[in-house]
């Protein structure tokens, strides 16, 4: 990957700022390769690349992910520190910016939190001319004094740190896609800089982030911008008036004369006054209302945003205004492209994301029954044939599947906060590989375990219909590897579907996927198992690349599953 021709393409027209970039990817391909020497002497303990890889898209090094994992209280990492401090910074940005323009990541905050080490780890908060405390003793030289500076003698090469904090500030435009990853960014990079910096109170605040937040708003049309601004008001502790007061916004003279500020300069300087004035919301669109008639209105609005959250409440009252504008919104669109096949496979919709849409709306009410509706036939049906539709939505990875489904009364049990069961979602994650891949092998966790008869050509309802004859049994999840190595089945990925009732009994499935890779003469078959409940962390082998335990269930399972299959 180009980084520095990716990251250019954010300022095209600034010659300086290209130079710049090139300049410091430059110095961390030098350090990368002296790096790389050292390996090669000196092998190290664990795949470094791997191991960014893993933290990225799961959240973590240990092979569990949480589906519903709290923000991560310290987002120094020993592993990703070690990895910045051995030189190989750059592998870690080029990571950062694969996985966000491939959209592989599960979520967010991991990308966050590595940028963050990248542009904020062991920062000197000043660039004083004035020595170290540790490189004089006499006072008046010090740059601090001993109380609160903290002891940081150089781990990095002075040059290769002050490159890569400027490539990750640079990465910021790419990564930072939003107002809310904008706000949980500057929040990783403030607990980052406090926790070690030079000062040892560090708000994590210089000239070079400044100038980034500067540049991430006057980066963005003043259309785009004025959704940010309504729509992501206040995320983390943080509101884009706090970032205009910490970052001093206002345009600089270094702006080429093709900017987008020179282009928009009113707009732009409009946006910023209402909010850093703390001007409400419904008050600053409430003098839009007044200051056009009902078409302009119309058309301001769209400009102002295309999503309702940005709307304020006084314009729904007005039907005639509503009826225009909702005719024209992306929900609306969503509804009306519901059998689309192509529209559905281009946005990657999960079929989970459908079959829990489909069941609430089924049901006439919300879970807390407050608002209720009556279902319509045709709606029902439409939403019926996006489930089937979207199967074909995630990736082929042209792996031979072992699925091994937990068929207990306990899986009709209701996934908690949907209106789906257990077993309902067991049997759409199946579907979806039934549906993709062309070796896939179904079990069932009965007295024996059983192969079931699921094919592409029965329904969901047909699916569950199949299970409900067999007794089930205990949940064994080394009875799948103990069955393909007595058969002889070769199999790339074995998956276990249950939601909490997992038995250790044969052996431990860690043990047991080993055994397969041994007797098999297959080393990379990999063992994933699906606790939809979020209790079985214990089961993953953290030493194991090949094996992932899921925790919870949620729409991106299918993508995740798919992500660790191909990637690692």
């Amino acid at each position: 990957m180009d980084i520095a021709g990716y990251l250019s393409t954010s300022h095209p027209d600034d010659l300086r700022y290209r130079l710049s970039i090139a300049y410091a990817v430059n110095i961390l391909e030098q350090q990368s390769q002296l790096a790389a020497n050292v390996d090669r002497n000196q092998p190290p303990l664990r795949n470094d690349e791997e191991y960014v890889r893993r933290f990225l898209i799961f959240g973590g090094s240990d092979g569990i992910y949480f589906v519903k994992q709290n923000e991560l209280a310290n987002p120094l990492d020993p592993g990703l520190c070690s990895i910045i401090q051995s030189g190989k910074g750059l592998m870690i940005l080029r990571q950062i910016l694969q996985i966000s323009i491939s959209n592989t990541a599960t979520k967010i905050e991991p990308l966050l939190i590595a940028l963050a080490l990248c542009a904020r780890y062991k920062v000197h908060d000043t660039q004083s001319k004035k020595k170290l405390p540790w490189d004089t003793t006499e006072e008046q030289e010090k740059l601090f004094p001993d109380a609160i500076c903290r002891d940081i003698r150089p781990v990095m090469e002075k040059t290769y740190q002050a490159c890569l904090q400027k490539s990750a500030l640079f990465a910021v435009h790419k990564v930072c896609i939003t107002s809310t990853h904008l706000f949980k960014f500057i929040n990783y990079c403030k607990t980052v800089s406090k926790q070690s910096g030079l000062k040892k109170d560090s708000k994590g605040w210089g000239r070079a982030l400044r100038a980034t937040v500067i540049k991430w708003y006057y980066n963005h049309t003043p259309n785009r911008l004025a959704v940010l601004v309504t729509k992501h008001r206040h995320r983390v502790n943080y509101s884009h008036r706090d970032l205009f007061c910490l970052s001093h916004i206002h345009p600089k003279p270094s702006f080429p004369t093709e900017h987008n500020y020179w282009r928009y300069q009113k707009e732009y300087d409009g946006i910023f006054k209402h909010v850093a004035n703390s001007c409400r919301r419904h008050t600053f669109l409430g003098k839009t209302k007044q200051s056009f008639g009902e078409d302009e209105r119309l058309i301001n609005f769209n400009y102002l945003s295309r999503v309702l959250s940005s709307i304020p409440s006084f314009f729904y009252n007005d039907n005639e205004n509503y009826t225009k504008f909702v005719s024209d919104d992306p929900l609306s669109l969503v509804i009306r492209r519901l059998t689309d096949v192509g529209k559905l496979w281009e946005e990657q919709i999960d079929p989970l994301t459908i079959l829990v849409a489909k069941s609430e709306y089924e049901h006439g009410h919300e879970m807390l029954r407050s608002v209720t509706w009556e279902p319509i036939n045709w709606l029902i049906n439409a939403l019926d044939r996006s489930f089937y539709n979207c199967m074909n939505a995630v990736g082929v990875t042209e792996k031979r599947y072992l699925i091994a489904v937990d068929i207990s009364g306990s899986m009709d049990s209701f996934v908690q906060g949907t209106t789906i069961a257990y077993s309902q979602a067991a049997a759409a994650l199946s579907m979806a590989f039934i549906y993709n891949e062309t070796d896939v092998i179904i079990m069932g966790f009965a007295d024996i375990l059983t192969p079931l008869p699921w094919n592409k050509d029965m329904s969901l309802s047909e699916y569950l219909t199949a299970t409900r004859a067999l007794r089930y049994g205990e949940t064994d999840c080394a009875l799948p590897m103990n069955w393909a190595m007595e058969q002889g089945k070769y199999v790339d990925v074995f998956i276990v579907l249950t939601d909490s009732n997992i038995s250790v009994k044969t052996m431990n499935p860690s043990d047991a996927i080993q055994k397969y890779r041994q007797q098999m003469g297959m080393p990379n078959a990999k063992l994933i198992v699906i606790g939809m409940t979020d209790k079985y962390g214990s089961l993953a082998d953290p030493t194991d690349p090949n094996m992932l335990v899921i925790c919870g269930i949620s729409s991106s399972i299918i993508q995740i599953i798919h992500d660790f299959v191909v990637s690692f």
